[in-house]
């Protein structure tokens, strides 16, 4: 993985910075890369592949919000959390209280393991 120094200014001394690791995407992939990777590396057809694909998006926000977690093995757990309000008793609290919705992931240990693995190599700008 490429990566260049950026320099951040320290928050509460904005005459004080230091360098940092910032990784360099390649790129991004989208629906459509990965239906050319699922025709490539499997037998489905083109039109296959983006049914699955469409599918498997349309199947993970249903579940999450249907309160559900999706666990993809060897990838990660998908779900919902929310920031609430706090309420001095359990009858106070109401959906009122919640102040934003956000959707989690948490990798398994598989992928934390590979990614812990990975080796840097620094970009010249």
């Amino acid at each position: 993985m490429k990566y260049r120094p950026i320099e951040k200014k320290n928050p509460q001394d904005r005459s004080q910075s230091k360098f940092y690791v910032q990784p360099v995407r390649s790129g991004t992939w989208g629906r459509r890369e990965i239906e050319t990777y699922l025709v490539e590396k499997t037998a489905l057809s083109k039109a296959e592949a983006r049914g699955v694909t469409i599918t498997l998006v349309d199947f993970i926000k249903e579940e999450l919000l249907k309160g559900n977690a999706i666990k993809v093995e060897g990838l990660g757990t998908f779900s919902i959390r929310v920031k609430s309000d706090g309420s001095d008793t359990a009858d106070e609290v109401t959906a009122k209280n919640v102040k934003s919705v956000i959707i989690s992931f948490r990798s398994d240990r598989e992928l934390r393991e590979e990614v812990s693995k990975v080796k840097f190599e620094k970009v010249s700008d």
